[in-house]
C-alpha cells in the first residue's frame, strides 16, 4: 500500500463513523441523536484542545530549531508530492 492511499482510507473510516445517518439508523429518537451529537462534539473539542496543548509544548523546540525543522518538513512534503505524481 502506497502512502497516497492511506489518507483516503483513514478519512473514509472516520467519515463512516461520524456521519449522522449512522446514528439515525440505530434510532430515530431525538434524545439518542442528541446523545450522539454530544459525543461527537466532545471528541472534537478534546481533539482541538490536544492539538493546542501539543503546539504549546513544541513551540519552544520549534523556535530553537526552526530552520532544520522547516527543511525536514519541506523534504517530507516533496516526498508526498513525488509519491502522488508517480501513482
Amino acid at each position: 500500500m502506497g502512502l497516497g492511499r492511506l489518507p483516503k482510507q483513514i478519512c473514509r473510516r472516520y467519515s463512516d463513523w461520524v456521519r449522522p445517518h449512522r446514528a439515525a439508523s440505530y434510532s430515530s429518537s431525538l434524545w439518542v441523536l442528541l446523545l450522539f451529537e454530544s459525543i461527537i462534539a466532545t471528541i472534537g473539542t478534546a481533539a482541538t484542545l490536544s492539538w493546542i496543548g501539543a503546539g504549546m509544548l513544541i513551540q519552544h523546540i520549534y523556535s530553537k530549531h526552526r530552520q532544520i525543522i522547516n527543511i525536514i518538513l519541506a523534504l517530507a512534503l516533496l516526498e508526498c508530492v513525488f509519491s502522488i505524481l508517480t501513482v
